[in-house]
């Protein structure tokens, strides 16, 4: 490390700070910190959403994916994903706006009753710590390992340079900082794929033939059971089920997990409700479906890149998930190593401060207070909220990392870990959300019911190497095996009359 990647680190993290800090200027009444006075232009709705979702699952784990699996396969969950944002544009952003919620378990309550939105902001509270946790200890891990510090210092200076401007400036503050971390991620990612191309012979072109000519970047996956021509629909099913990559696994998986962290996950959909109308939140979930396409295409390019590098005598490691941070350790130079760092710390903080910010909120409105509390006061909890949930998650990543030093798993990559974390809790609260969509039925004693047996499977299911001593069911199942029981069982109970609203009402 030289002067000038700290230096660069330094100046990303003062322009952060600044950004953060002016947006929250003046005191921040409880309309402004949770949703913005629901006037944040589309366009910074639209980046803050791109950045979010390039965490560092995408920034560390999926280049690590494309080198350790030399495919793109990765790509085929997008289609899925773009499926289910444009349904969700249309039609559930539409109507958050029209209940005019400030988060979306309120709408839980209006539908079923206090408890289930008591319920389901617990649940989504739960989930999003342990999540969001895990993907502070990947931009951490990597960072520890360019940087050669440890992890529990990159934990700690990620989560308190985030909380402070999230405290200050609510999601508005958010959002904005997120438009530059969007920045300086995309530059980092461009300053290590130059590099690669610079280090390999015939640059970019050489990656590219290495790739076809290895079959690297095949990113649809037909795969057929063992069995060939004669193979049974139990054999089909078997392999679906079990091949977390296979084309309808993946589409179906991605289409599924949009619909849950884009309408039941508080964290995604928080942003979504601070433009003006409705339609403008939904134009901007659509446009980011699109506006991820060619930025995962740039990750799962650094990935390939290194695997050619390696290929060519380049002297990558073996082991993907460090594949990346020992490259821009040991072969980039200064200041591009202190922009990747910069941009390491940007796929902290754009995750970390939108998960601060949506579990002070719930905490705040759904679970501590009560809606007939002033302006002042839930702009006070919320603040309060915000600070020690922070405390939280930096404990949680922290605790992550211990947990993996005592009890590694080579066999699960930072993508499949940080993709999976939030699956144990998304069966549920779908389910619950899709009955009050879809259906008149059920009630609050049902929702709470399907929140408890969808979590119930979801543990059975991310528990089955422990378990069964395989994996039968691949983890893009999960949310739609858990999201139709779930359903199906807050379904079966009848309207008890316990919301304000019934179905039809919901115009």
């Amino acid at each position: 490390m030289g002067f000038f990647d700290f230096l660069v680190i330094g100046l990303y993290a003062a322009a952060v700070l600044a950004i953060g800090t002016a947006v929250g200027r003046r005191r921040p009444g409880a309309d402004d910190f949770l949703l913005g006075d629901r006037r944040v232009p589309t366009g910074a709705v639209l980046l803050s959403l791109v950045a979010t979702e390039l965490s560092a699952a995408t920034f560390v784990g999926v280049p690590a994916d494309a080198y350790g699996k030399l495919a793109w396969t990765y790509l085929q969950f997008g289609i899925g994903s773009i499926f289910a944002r444009i349904v969700l544009a249309r039609w559930v952003v539409p109507l958050y706006h029209r209940r005019r919620v400030r988060t979306v378990y309120e709408f839980i309550g209006e539908r079923f009753g206090t408890g289930a939105r008591r319920g389901t902001a617990g649940t989504f509270l739960i989930g999003r710590l342990f999540a969001s946790s895990v993907r502070l200890y990947i931009a951490a891990f990597a960072f520890s390992r360019v940087f050669g510090s440890g992890i529990e210092i990159a934990i700690i200076a990620c989560g308190l340079i985030a909380a402070v401007y999230s405290i200050r400036g609510g999601i508005r503050a958010v959002i904005w900082t997120d438009a530059l971390q969007g920045a300086v991620l995309l530059a980092g990612a461009v300053a290590v794929l130059a590099t690669i191309a610079a280090q390999m012979p015939g640059g970019l072109t050489g990656v590219f033939e290495w790739a076809r000519g290895s079959e690297a970047i095949g990113w649809l996956s037909f795969d057929r059971p063992a069995t060939g021509d004669s193979a049974s629909a139990g054999d089909w099913l078997s392999l679906i089920l079990r091949h977390d990559r296979h084309v309808i696994t993946a589409v179906v998986g991605g289409f599924v997990l949009t619909l849950a962290t884009h309408s039941t996950d508080h964290d995604m959909v928080q942003r979504l409700l601070t433009t003006k109308t409705g339609r403008q939140g939904g134009i901007a979930l659509a446009l980011s479906g699109f506006v991820n396409v060619p930025v995962v295409i740039l990750f799962l390019s650094i990935g390939t890149g290194l695997a050619a590098l390696a290929a060519s005598g380049g002297g990558a490691p073996a082991d993907a998930d460090s594949a990346f941070p020992t490259f821009v350790r040991e072969q980039m130079a200064s200041p591009w190593r202190g922009l990747v760092l910069a941009g390491l710390f940007a796929a902290a903080m754009s995750s970390l401060d939108s998960a601060i910010c949506a579990i002070g909120a719930t905490w705040a409105v759904d679970l501590a207070g009560s809606d007939r509390d002033g302006d002042e006061a839930l702009a006070d909890r919320s603040r309060r909220s915000t600070l020690h949930f922070a405390g939280l998650l930096i404990l949680g990543a922290i605790g992550f990392a211990e947990f993996e030093r005592r009890f590694p798993n080579p066999e699960l990559s930072l993508v499949t870990i940080a993709l999976s974390s939030m699956t144990i809790v998304y069966g549920g609260l779908l389910g619950v959300f899709g009955c009050g969509f879809l259906t008149r039925r059920g009630n609050s004693r049902g929702a709470v019911t399907a929140l408890v047996m969808g979590g119930v499977l979801g543990v059975v299911l991310f528990l089955q190497k422990m378990l069964f001593g395989s994996v039968p069911i691949a983890w893009p199942w999960w949310i739609p095996i858990t999201a139709t029981v779930s359903c199906a069982i807050a379904c079966s109970f009848p309207p008890d009359g316990g919301g304000e609203v019934a179905r039809a009402d919901l115009r």
